[in-house]
């Protein structure tokens, strides 16, 4: 069987990578994500990630393959934060987050000839406190474009993040343990 992940994130594939797997990269690009807020942030993470794992097997011509679809998202009172439209949206994300804990939920989807498996692995994040200086010197300093929430743990997270509980590759994008458990049902 092949793996094939289902996303240009240089942080999933580094995970994905440090299970020891070989694994392919495959992307759609223009792939419109659901910004549905009234499914939870599980329901909306894992729809997305569906959406992304379920486009990818559609495009390749391999009926052994298994393909992981992944979806972050960061959310505080029912609001989706994902990734930012300009550098005034970063602003306003990492400005409504600042000194709050809010959720990450990652969602997986792995899609075979079978039929997609989905989960969701939920950690909590909080943030430091934030003067608009700290937020401008966070967003001039790390790439947050490409990020839910417009930040990333792994990438100066100790500038804006005050503790966190629950699994770190989950805050990065991809849930590490629970995937390798997942992945074990199948013959890679």
């Amino acid at each position: 069987m092949k793996l094939i992940l289902g996303s240009g994130s240089p942080r999933r594939k580094e995970i994905l990578g440090k299970m020891g797997y070989d694994f392919e990269v495959i992307t759609v690009p223009g792939l419109e994500e659901s910004e549905d807020e009234s499914l939870g942030l599980e329901g909306l993470s894992i729809l997305n990630a569906e959406l992304k794992a379920e486009a990818v097997y559609a495009q390749i011509d391999d009926n052994q393959a298994v393909v992981i679809g992944s979806d972050t998202v960061v959310w505080l009172d029912g609001k989706a934060y994902g990734k930012p439209k300009d550098e005034a949206h970063s602003l306003q994300f990492l400005s409504e987050l600042a000194g709050k804990t809010h959720q990450v939920g990652t969602g997986v989807a792995i899609t075979t000839q079978n039929g997609t498996k989905t989960f969701c692995e939920v950690a909590h994040v909080t943030f430091k406190p934030l003067t608009e200086a700290d937020i401008r010197s966070y967003i001039r300093d790390i790439p947050v474009m490409d990020k839910a929430g417009s930040y990333a743990i792994q990438d100066g997270g100790d500038r804006i993040i005050a503790k966190y509980e629950g699994e770190y590759e989950t805050i990065m994008g991809l849930p590490y343990a629970r995937l390798a458990h997942e992945l074990r049902a199948y013959a890679l």
